[in-house]
């Protein structure tokens, strides 16, 4: 299968007078409908590397390539673009907006694109509740549901859009166990069922080894990568 994302030679560095490289000649391709996940400790670099990812930054030096799109030369708006149409993002902290519903914080991201909402799309957000199995709380505030459910609710609004690529930073770094098997069992879904392609970014190797590819950054490099 093709690759929906290639990364060619990356180094990142930070500082102008006392510059600190993070990322050291990073070479990555990352197969279309796969599950990968990217694993290291907290100042690997895993989570510099996640942001060059998904285009909200860039490298030093090296390529990006993102569904035959070769970023590293794209405008700030051009960039918007390509995320809005190809990546999805979850992270740690949901960022739901409190004071509207479910149903409302899944929209947002189409409404922000696009203006307005045609039916279709609304059934297609009631669509990806199901799949989240929170159809019975889309009417709720993002208040009034559980931990679990918000994060659930993020990964629907990360889906609102159809991306080919779902990047997920720490996704069940609040979570408890249970919850976050219950999360990582919708990933796999998710990855299944709509051949979504999915990037985990995490420091817990017991969720890494969930991916069937187990990539590790240590000291802005990568010390390990094995396909299941």
């Amino acid at each position: 299968m093709a690759d929906i994302m290639t990364l060619q030679n990356i180094e990142k560095f930070y500082g102008d007078k006392i510059r600190t490289q993070v990322l050291f000649g990073i070479d990555l391709a990352i197969e279309a409908g796969s599950f990968n996940s990217i694993i290291g400790q907290s100042g690997s670099g895993k989570s510099t590397l996640m942001n060059i990812m998904g285009t909200l930054d860039q490298p030093s030096t090296g390529k990006v390539t993102i569904d035959g799109v070769e970023t590293t030369q794209m405008t700030r708006k051009q960039l918007a673009v390509l995320r809005n149409r190809t990546i999805g993002f979850v992270f740690q902290f949901h960022y739901l907006l409190p004071e509207f519903t479910v149903i409302e914080n899944v929209l947002m991201p189409y409404r922000i694109a696009h203006g307005t909402v045609s039916p279709e799309i609304r059934e297609r957000a009631y669509e990806l509740l199901e799949t989240v199995e929170l159809t019975r709380v889309a009417d709720n505030k993002a208040t009034e549901i559980s931990g679990g459910q918000q994060q659930r609710t993020a990964i629907a609004r990360a889906l609102i859009n159809s991306p080919k690529l779902l990047l997920a930073d720490e996704p069940t770094g609040n979570l408890d166990s249970n919850t976050t098997e219950t999360v990582y069992g919708l990933m796999r879904e998710i990855n299944k069922t709509l051949g979504t392609t999915l990037i985990v970014i995490t420091h817990d190797r017991r969720v890494a080894e969930k991916a069937d590819r187990i990539l590790e950054i240590k000291d802005g490099r990568i010390e390990m990568d094995v396909r299941k």
